[in-house]
């Protein structure tokens, strides 16, 4: 087992008892794993939780808008009488630009990335297309299939276009608390380049996209916001793959994605409700499976295997990233209608309503969209 399970094993084994908060029951339950079948791995994570020294909130509040309650499943989340319970907010350390590297990808160096320097990106500037920034989430890297394939297939359908990967590998390592802290630092450090490539160097506004799965779609946000702060303007467009739910739920538009942070805030719910955003959070929302448990993705949040869960708790995160990868390599798929609910949806409530792709990096089309998917790829089905 990695590191990687361990920490998702924190968040599906929690039911933190009254009293009890979510660092003391990480330890308690890690020390329990760490006595049993992952040894070592576990007793390093154990070390690091012992690390979190400042608690300034926590991730809970009483809710009144029953719409949000039905939507909060349990797993990450403890749902008791009204109240919903996550992780604690914790206060780090902000990001440094040291921790964080940027790599550009071209239809000329696909497979051998260059880096980019941060006080003077001319490389990067060097180009009428596109400029995407790719941003992954938490445990993730840039050695990601979301990475490399969405590099792939965006410099040869647009070989003008520059890719940005950025690598917080480090930061995105952490205690998930922390991570969620680092976002908003890191995506300053986005924000200031883009208003270096517009300042500086001429680049226009229109060619910036920004997509972010999970964490990386609040990093987005966050660098939005930045640019914002600096210019007046705002981004045109920000794609969010399954935004991160836990800690964000709870927290003011200022802190978070929302739909203000970009002319177009084009969203994908893919795990509603347990490590995604649970509602509407974006200028135009897709809900593929009514934004949660993706077909395929069958194993439960109470039936964990330690030895083998780690990707079936995942499955429906990841999804999101896996969906827009083929959305964006086949023109015309994930067809979506807009309609007010799932449910008017699957009953042909909405079948005269507006149709929009879930690849489309242009559409200015506003509110909820709709669509099913199959078990496995190709993922995209015809609507009915």
């Amino acid at each position: 087992m990695d590191i990687h399970s361990v920490f998702i094993a924190v968040f599906i084994l929690l039911r933190c008892n009254p009293g009890e908060s979510f660092i003391s029951n990480s330890l308690r339950v890690i020390q329990e794993v760490a006595d049993g079948t992952v040894g070592a791995v576990a007793k390093r994570v154990v070390d690091q939780v012992r690390k979190v020294v400042d608690v300034s909130a926590t991730a809970s509040q009483n809710v009144n808008d029953s719409s949000l309650l039905g939507k909060i499943r349990e797993g990450v989340y403890d749902v008791k009488n009204g109240i919903i319970s996550g992780v604690d907010e914790v206060v780090g350390t902000p990001v440094t630009l040291d921790q964080l590297t940027f790599y550009l990808v071209t239809a000329e160096n696909v497979e051998n990335p260059t880096i980019i320097d941060f006080f003077k990106p001319d490389d990067l500037a060097q180009t009428n297309g596109r400029i995407i920034f790719l941003i992954h989430g938490w445990m993730s890297y840039t050695n990601s299939v979301f990475y490399t394939d969405l590099s792939k297939i965006f410099t040869s359908k647009y070989p003008d276009s520059h890719i940005v990967l950025l690598d917080w590998d480090q930061p995105a390592s952490d205690y998930y608390p922390f991570s969620a802290f680092d976002t908003e630092s890191v995506g300053e450090y986005v924000g200031i380049l883009i208003n270096r490539l517009l300042a500086n160097y001429g680049v226009s506004l229109a060619n910036i996209l920004l997509i972010g799965h999970s964490l990386g779609a609040h990093i987005s946000g966050f660098a939005s916001k930045t640019f914002t702060k600096i210019t007046g303007k705002k981004l045109p467009r920000i794609i969010a793959l399954d935004p991160a739910g836990p800690l964000f739920v709870f927290r003011p538009n200022s802190k978070r994605l929302n739909k203000d942070d970009a002319d177009v805030v084009m969203v994908m719910h893919t795990d509603a409700g347990v490590f995604g955003y649970p509602t509407v959070i974006g200028t135009i929302d897709f809900f593929p499976n009514n934004g949660a448990n993706q077909p395929g993705c069958w194993k439960k949040l109470k039936a964990i295997n330690l030895a083998t869960y780690s990707q079936p708790v995942t499955c429906d995160h990841s999804r999101a990233w896996k969906y827009f990868i083929e959305a964006v390599e086949i023109t015309g798929s994930f067809p979506s209608r807009k309609c007010d609910s799932y449910e008017n949806f699957e009953n042909g409530n909405c079948d005269r309503n507006e149709i929009v792709t879930m690849g489309d990096l242009d559409t200015v089309a506003t509110g909820s969209f709709f669509l099913k998917t199959n078990s496995k790829p190709p993922f995209s089905i015809p609507l009915p």
